[in-house]
């Protein structure tokens, strides 16, 4: 896991929306290490879990916050 992330999802305020929300994403880069996203998501297409338009929506929400993570 990013040292960098970790250390600032520790740093922050567990109650914080902001904190939550920091933890929330080093336990799914975590959970996400190793794996194929892109396969993840077209079984999940197939067996009907998501939609087409879910998945639009998911893309352009993370298009959105793409800034807030790159440096």
């Amino acid at each position: 896991m990013n040292p960098l992330i970790n250390m600032m999802a520790k740093q922050a305020v567990g109650n914080t929306p902001q904190g939550k929300m920091l933890q929330q994403f080093a336990q799914f880069r975590q959970q996400m290490q190793g794996k194929d996203a892109n396969a993840m998501i077209q079984q999940m297409l197939s067996s009907g879990q998501i939609n087409q338009q879910q998945l639009a929506q998911a893309q352009e929400m993370a298009n959105q916050m793409r800034g807030l993570f790159k440096p």
